[in-house]
């Protein structure tokens, strides 16, 4: 699929991955080695529930459509399986190392180098196997994620000053619209692209982080509603975009995107029902 590597799937998946590293490292923070009792079990608990139970939709759907949904092919995508799933591979990728490091390594700062380690590594295996780049270019938004948790407790501690925030803020600001534009309109070579790509899943979570900080929410439900669906949602996406363009082949991209997005909302509540009644079975 030519989405696969896409401006704005990159970027979704760079939020997710800022959002998972800081989580890791802030409860590493907070509850010490204790934490990574257990850890990958637990994690697997949760994620894969749902990737199977999307797994077997595909199937189903494969067979009374006779249409292609699947990954299997191998090549720059590998076989992922769901549409789109290649993030899951590379967060276990980094759960694991986590997991790992958290028996070894005592001290945050050393967990978080090891997991910048590990995604130099992740580029240099997917470079040797021949996937596409989209498989590591949101990995440093994980890696900033585990970071500001440790400048969090420095800020705490005053020994990090922030001086002249909302200069900071415009700076940033401007590089993400830089790196927005010349990648929404495909300016410019692909490797300059790329690069500004890596800037823009790695920068945007740290404006975003810095944003809301000083914005107060007052328990919207929607957003709560979507939040807690929002790993249902990016996993499922895929495969309904691919029945979409698929059974209505006439439709016009603006009425694609309203029932894609629908579609999969009204989908992603049922998986999640249903893997969490799966956990509770178990």
């Amino acid at each position: 699929m030519s989405s696969e590597g896409g401006a704005y799937g990159i970027t979704v998946v760079g939020l997710f991955f800022f959002f998972s590293g800081y989580g890791l490292v802030k409860q590493y923070v907070l509850k010490g080695k204790s934490y990574c009792n257990g850890f990958i079990l637990k994690r697997a608990k949760k994620l894969l529930p749902c990737f199977f139970f999307i797994t077997i939709l595909c199937v189903i759907a494969e067979n009374l459509l006779n249409i292609n949904i699947l990954e299997l092919g191998g090549g720059k995508i590998g076989c992922i399986l769901v549409p789109n799933s290649w993030y899951v591979y590379v967060l276990f990728f980094f759960y694991i190392v986590f997991a790992v490091c958290g028996r070894f390594f005592k001290k945050p700062i050393q967990i978080v180098s090891m997991l910048f380690g590990a995604t130099f590594a992740l580029i240099l295996f997917t470079s040797i196997v021949n996937l596409g780049d989209w498989w590591w270019k949101s990995s440093f938004a994980f890696n900033v994620g585990t970071l500001l948790p440790l400048l969090e407790e420095k800020q705490r501690k005053n020994e990090l000053g922030i001086a002249r925030e909302k200069k900071i803020l415009f700076f940033i600001f401007t590089i993400l619209v830089v790196s927005a534009i010349l990648n929404v309109f495909s300016l410019s070579y692909y490797k300059v692209r790329s690069i500004f790509m890596i800037v823009l899943t790695t920068i945007l979570p740290i404006y975003l982080y810095l944003v809301f900080k000083k914005v107060t929410f007052y328990g919207n439900k929607i957003l709560h509603f979507l939040g807690s669906l929002s790993y249902e949602i990016y996993l499922i996406h895929g495969v309904v975009l691919i029945i979409v363009k698929n059974v209505f082949l006439e439709m016009k991209t603006i009425q694609c995107v309203i029932i894609v997005y629908l579609v999969t909302i009204v989908f992603s509540l049922p998986i999640y029902k249903l893997s969490k009644w799966s956990l509770i079975k178990k």
